[in-house]
């Protein structure tokens, strides 16, 4: 049949329009996707990627017998950030603590924002000795933020998995937040190791 250019053209149109729409639908989810793994504020990774990612490092760590180190750090006296300069200081110390959280780490490694002013950094394929200079730099690195004239500190767990400790993730998770804890009750900026329950965790 001769082709009917007003017809060709209609078609023409809506083939182009289905097809942006339809690019348009996976741009929205893949957004979705995104959202689903980051924390909005600071833009890192959240705590159900940390969870995800974490329980792939640590079977790994255990299938080929390769270190595997958690980090948690707390940045000290948020809430009172908050309460004397304002919200939007307190959303600038995050924002600038989870940048510096990012050059002081590899390209490897997972940060993730997991509560109102405590991060993770998973690092897999790292010894007990280089988690515990990881951790180290990061607490140096937060002293030397100085938003709105105000110095940030930093509490610091380092735990590194131990096969026979360590069931899952959630077991190492629950130790370093233990550390961390003890971090700040006994006076806050400073670096903790996370032992063995059976011995005592001793400052680094």
């Amino acid at each position: 049949k001769p082709v009917m250019e007003e017809e060709l053209l209609v078609r023409a149109r809506n083939l182009i329009i289905a097809t942006c729409l339809a690019a348009r639908v996976e741009a929205q989810r893949a957004r979705l996707s995104l959202l689903e793994v980051t924390d909005p504020l600071t833009g890192l990774h959240n705590r159900s990627m940390l969870f995800s990612m974490g329980s792939k490092y640590l079977a790994m760590a255990r299938r080929a017998a390769s270190p595997f180190a958690l980090l948690l750090l707390e940045i000290d006296a948020l809430g009172e950030i908050y309460l004397e300069e304002g919200h939007e200081a307190g959303d600038e110390v995050l924002r600038q603590a989870a940048a510096t959280l990012l050059r002081a780490v590899r390209d490897s490694d997972l940060v993730a924002r997991i509560g109102d002013s405590r991060f993770a950094l998973a690092l897999p394929h790292c010894a007990a000795e280089d988690a515990l200079r990881v951790g180290e730099r990061c607490h140096q690195a937060i002293e030397g933020l100085w938003p709105f004239g105000m110095q940030v500190t930093a509490s610091v767990a380092v735990a590194s998995f131990n096969p026979d400790l360590d069931v899952d993730f959630d077991t190492l998770l629950a130790r370093t937040c233990r550390t961390v804890d003890r971090a700040r009750a006994e006076g806050r900026d400073r670096v903790l190791i996370a032992c063995a329950q059976s011995r005592p965790e001793v400052a680094a």
